[in-house]
C-alpha cells in the first residue's frame, strides 16, 4: 500500500499487489488493482494479470476476452498468451482450441513446461484422440520423472471406458515403464490394472507398495487392496479382514477422506 501511495502512476507496482492480494484469497482485490493496471498500461503483460484474476473468479469469458484485447503483435510470440489461453479452454471444455493454443505454445518453450502437456493430453482425450492423448502423458513424464502423477492424469475409470484397445494397452505400459524412473508410478499402475481387470498385475502391485510402506500404507492404499479382493472373485473373507485393517487405523482418524474410504469399504461388506 505504501508503494502505491509512493507510486501512483506505476503499474508494476499494482500488479505486484494484486498478486499478494490472489495469494491471499483477496480475488476482488486482485482484480482491481489489476484493472488499474491495464488503465495505466494496456500491454500484453498487464491485460494478461488482468485475464489471470478474472480466471480465478471463475469469469473465464471474460478472461478470453480480455486475451482478446491483447494486439496480434504481442501475442505472436508470446508462450504465456497461447498456454494460459489453452488452460481457460480447456476449463470451459472448448477441445479443439485448447489443442489450438497450447500447441501454438510449444512452438516457443515446449521443453520446460511439461505441465501443459499433461493439459493437452486431457483436451485430446476429450476430443477422443487417445494415442495423441498417450503420446502427450509420454512425454511430460519423460520433462519431469519427478512426477509420477502423470500416470494416473487420466483416471483410470475413464480409460478403461475408451473403446480404443491399443490405448489401454499402451496406458498399461507407459505405467509400467514409468515405475523404473519413479517407484511412485507403481500405486498409479496398480489402480490402472484394478480397472482394466488386469488382476495379476494389481495385486502384485498392491502387494509391493504395503510391504515396503508397512503402518505407514495409506487410507487409499488399503482401500485399493480391499477393491482387489472385491474384484478376484467376490473374496468376501479377504474383503472383510481388508474392511477391519481399516477400522483398526483409521476409525479415530480425524481425516475425513481417510474416515470417507473406510465408510465405502465397510458399507459394502
Amino acid at each position: 500500500n505504501m508503494a502505491v501511495e509512493l507510486e501512483p502512476t506505476s503499474r508494476f507496482v499494482f500488479l505486484q499487489r494484486g498478486v499478494i492480494h490472489k495469494h491471499a484469497g483477496r480475488l476482488e482485490e486482485s482484480l482491481r488493482d489489476a484493472t488499474r493496471a491495464v488503465e495505466l498500461n494496456g500491454s500484453e503483460f498487464s491485460r494478461r494479470h488482468r485475464a489471470n484474476a478474472l480466471a480465478a473468479l471463475g469469469r473465464y469469458a471474460e478472461a478470453i476476452a480480455e486475451y482478446d484485447r491483447i494486439p496480434e503483435v504481442e501475442r505472436g510470440r508470446s508462450y504465456f498468451y497461447w498456454s494460459e489461453r489453452g488452460e481457460l479452454h480447456l476449463k470451459r471444455k472448448e477441445y479443439e482450441k485448447a489443442i489450438e493454443h497450447f500447441s501454438r505454445a510449444f512452438e516457443f518453450a515446449a521443453r520446460f513446461e511439461y505441465h501443459r502437456y499433461k493439459q493437452r493430453a486431457v483436451a485430446y482425450f476429450a476430443s477422443e484422440r487417445p494415442m495423441e492423448a498417450l503420446r502427450d502423458l509420454k512425454t511430460a513424464f519423460d520433462l519431469n520423472p519427478k512426477d509420477g502423477s502423470t500416470v494416473g492424469w487420466i483416471p483410470a475409470p475413464e480409460v478403461a471406458a475408451c473403446p480404443n484397445q491399443e490405448f489401454k494397452e499402451g496406458m498399461l505400459q507407459f505405467a509400467t515403464d514409468a515405475i523404473e524412473k519413479n517407484p511412485a508410478a507403481r500405486s498409479h499402475r496398480a489402480v490402472l490394472a484394478l480397472h482394466l481387470g488386469r488382476l495379476d498385475i494389481a495385486r502384485e502391485d498392491l502387494a509391493e507398495i504395503i510391504n515396503s510402506k508397512g503402518n505407514q500404507a495409506t487410507h487409499y492404499d488399503l482401500y485399493q487392496v480391499a477393491m482387489l479382493h472385491l474384484a478376484d472373485n467376490r473374496n468376501v473373507e479377504a474383503y472383510r479382514a481388508a474392511c477391519r485393517e481399516m477400522a483398526g487405523r483409521f476409525v479415530d482418524s480425524k481425516d475425513a477422506d481417510a474416515l470417507a474410504f473406510m465408510g465405502w469399504v465397510c458399507a459394502l461388506m
